[in-house]
């Protein structure tokens, strides 16, 4: 299963011309601290938007549905996929071949987390939302279902909420 991690406006903007419409190093300290030693699964504008590098100290993965192989090996820490099922079966074979792999956080793009969702792959989803509403074109709004278990505050404009089903 893998865990939902973005960062909300309260107008529901997570993203702007395939970039964060905000700047937070509270929320990056976070977004590190949660992520670092697990693997990352992102979508291929979200692939563009780090500039095509990989994030250190994670195993990446990239679904990028328009690769005619299955999977490409970009690096040893950085593998691109073609289909949700290729990133499932990659995820587990990294959780298994090492035991400080925990999880597997979809980190974006709006198009990965709703493809995700709607295949029941999510069992959490680890929303930052800030106090504050802004310009953007990628949107994500947290599902009626979903509801949340806790919560921490990471600095005077943004809380941290966990969601479950």
């Amino acid at each position: 299963m893998f865990k939902i991690i973005v960062g909300v406006s309260k107008n529901g903007v997570i993203g702007n011309q395939n970039s964060l419409p905000w700047h937070s190093p509270d929320d990056m300290k976070h977004f590190k601290e949660t992520t670092i030693d697990n693997i990352v699964v992102m979508g291929y504008n979200t692939w563009l938007s780090l500039g095509k590098k990989p994030l250190p100290n994670r195993r990446n993965i990239i679904y990028n549905p328009k690769l005619e192989k299955e999977v490409e090996t970009l690096s040893n820490d950085c593998v691109m996929v073609n289909s949700v099922g290729q990133a499932h079966f990659v995820t587990y074979l990294h959780k298994m071949s090492s035991s400080r792999v925990r999880h597997a956080y979809l980190i974006g793009g709006a198009k990965t987390y709703e493809l995700f969702l709607k295949e029941n792959l999510v069992d959490e989803l680890i929303v930052t939302r800030f106090d504050f509403e802004c310009e953007g074109d990628t949107f994500f709004h947290i599902p009626d279902e979903w509801k949340c278990f806790y919560e921490k505050i990471i600095s005077k404009d943004a809380i941290v909420g966990y969601y479950t089903k």
